[in-house]
């Protein structure tokens, strides 16, 4: 079950990963660029040709596809999903009965069979 909770989200046409900012991104919302560090970044979900980084209770919808925020992310990030990215050091619990993952956040998300060997792998349970 989810949770309410309050999200402002952000849109976004430019996305920019910058050589001197390994550790965070930048997003442009209007005419400004907000930098966000990696580490902060709960999950990724693919929104048509949109990407949406939840963070917390925000969410920050930038224009670019889901393979491409996958390339600049850091090894703690893993795909659990055609859809879905996930920040490995926010997931709380993994049910493998529902095949689902709960972030500290009290969000649930779910994870294919395709996926499923990478993650548990991770974890080293098999």
């Amino acid at each position: 079950m989810k949770p309410e909770k309050t999200v402002e989200q952000y849109e976004s046409e430019n996305f920019l990963q910058s050589d001197k900012l390994k550790d965070s991104i930048l997003i442009k919302i209007n005419k400004k660029y907000k930098k966000i560090s990696k580490s902060n970044i709960d999950f990724i979900a693919s929104d048509g040709k949109y990407s949406n980084l939840h963070i917390g209770n925000r969410i920050y919808s930038v224009r670019t596809s889901l393979k491409n925020v996958e390339e600049i992310l850091p090894h703690q990030f893993l795909r659990i999903h055609a859809s879905f990215i996930v920040n490995t050091s926010k997931i709380e619990s993994i049910n493998t009965e529902t095949c689902q993952i709960e972030f500290e956040v009290g969000i649930s998300i779910p994870y294919s069979r395709t996926y499923k060997s990478k993650l548990l792998k991770m974890y080293s349970i098999m």
